[in-house]
């Protein structure tokens, strides 16, 4: 079990975001995969270097950005939380009955 530690702080009136994101590498038959959920909301994002408008330091993020690379074998390795370019990139999980799209199977 992780401990969960947030330091919370205002990034745009209303709208509240942590100081640090956290990803998910996993080892596949692939190579290395990074669940980037947060970290890294939009392919474009990465390729752009940007970010999306409510953070709490665009330094940081951008360093998030170069961790998150270092992680994997390569930039198709990288599933962001939040594109729909996911759903066109992967195909549906085998067993998606009734949920088609739900589930996607990226390695």
């Amino acid at each position: 079990m992780l401990p969960c530690i947030a330091r919370w702080h205002r990034a745009a009136p209303g709208c509240w975001n942590t100081d640090g994101l956290q990803v998910v590498r996993v080892r596949t038959a692939d190579g290395w995969v990074v669940l980037a959920s947060d970290a890294l909301h939009y392919y474009e994002n990465l390729a752009l270097r940007n970010s999306i408008p409510a953070i709490h330091s665009l330094k940081d993020m951008l360093e998030g950005y170069e961790r998150i690379l270092a992680l994997v074998d390569s930039a198709q390795h990288i599933v962001p939380g939040h594109d729909p370019e996911v759903c066109v990139r992967y195909p549906s999980a085998q067993g998606d009955e009734g949920g088609e799209g739900l589930a996607f199977r990226i390695a």
